[in-house]
């Protein structure tokens, strides 16, 4: 599961974009262009991450699954804590 407000397929398929485009209009298969798409995948992601960018979400249905999504989501450390 993945927490909400996140971007992991928008960056993948916005570096796969960047090297089929770059490849058809250069019109060969150069390594640079695969280069090219992964730095752009990454840099959306580490952005998407720094900003706390993401894409909407649809609404939970009761508050209980949004604070069960919100503990799946948290690190080890603050659920072993909450358990307590």
């Amino acid at each position: 599961m993945s927490c909400a407000g996140t971007l992991y397929a928008v960056p993948a398929l916005l570096g796969a974009a960047v090297v089929v485009v770059a490849a058809d209009r250069a019109g060969n298969l150069s390594a640079v262009f695969p280069v090219l798409g992964a730095i752009v995948c990454i840099m959306t992601r580490l952005i998407g991450v720094r900003y706390g960018l993401g894409l909407p979400q649809r609404p939970e249905r009761t508050q209980e699954a949004a604070r069960s999504r919100l503990r799946s989501c948290a690190p080890a450390s603050a659920r072993q804590m909450t358990a307590q």
